[in-house]
């Protein structure tokens, strides 16, 4: 499945709360494989641009073992396996995500599927490291708690944002550490991503507007005051201007 826009990418994927914030500029394009089996989701995504994930997965594990996440799973602990053990997984995981596919269409037997399932998770399994390093974790979860602050910050009032020296002051970090921690768990500063967050915020915003709604009171209503800039901007960022958005938002759905 091709997709044009990030919120259709992040809607299709089913019962999975996601929403994708595009980080830098460009044209939004997408591509997604999926193939629900029992108890296991298989997909393959590509996109053309830089995101930010943001959500919760269905709770699978919960309603397969009965229990939580495992803690080290719950706070996102990176586990590299070996290049050669990497390379042979990422392989079969494409060979048996064409496999799933090629079963969902001819609809066999119950065993096939379940045994495809059983042969992925042993994979997946087999390819985790024997031990997982916790040394760094807490100094992470600190970091990545710090960085999630000062996101719900910049959300709480996107009218008027605030300063980036008072997100410092609100979080208790200096401008480096605060730099140096989204630099870390997100890839870019905290005055980039909250120029991108709240582009991002507008355009969600633009695609559901009521028919009264005009394109500066979305953009009034995320802080952007000067509307020759925020069209520039808002054009660099998602290669078509604020107000073409809102006009394929309101075009009637096909079927």
């Amino acid at each position: 499945m091709l997709t044009f826009d990030i919120n259709a990418h992040a809607a299709v994927q089913g019962n999975w709360a996601l929403c994708y914030e595009q980080l830098y500029g460009g044209s939004f394009r997408g591509e997604l494989t999926m193939v629900q089996l029992d108890g296991l989701r298989l997909f393959g995504e590509k996109t053309n641009l830089s995101l930010r994930q943001r959500g919760r997965l269905n709770p699978l594990w919960e309603s397969m073992y009965q229990k939580p996440l495992a803690a080290w799973l719950e706070r996102q602990v990176d586990l590299l396996p070996s290049a050669e053990n990497a390379t042979a997984l990422r392989t079969r995981h494409l060979q048996a995500l064409q496999v799933a596919l090629a079963l969902a269409q001819d609809f066999p037997d119950a065993s096939s599927r379940v045994k495809l399932r059983d042969d992925i998770l042993i994979e997946w399994i087999e390819a985790l490291p024997p031990s997982v390093d916790t040394s760094d974790l807490d100094s992470l979860a600190r970091r990545k708690r710090m960085v999630d602050k000062a996101c719900e910050l910049m959300m709480a009032n996107p009218d008027q944002p605030p300063s980036i020296l008072d997100l410092c002051s609100r979080v208790g970090a200096s401008r480096r550490k605060l730099n140096y921690c989204f630099q870390d768990v997100l890839g870019t500063s905290p005055t980039q991503y909250l120029r991108a967050l709240r582009l991002n915020g507008v355009r969600r915003s633009l695609r559901q507007a009521g028919h009264q709604e005009s394109v500066q009171d979305v953009a009034t209503r995320w802080g952007f005051w000067h509307q020759g800039q925020f069209s520039l901007d808002y054009k660099k960022h998602f290669f078509e201007l604020p107000s073409e958005t809102l006009a394929r938002s309101r075009r009637p759905r096909s079927g």
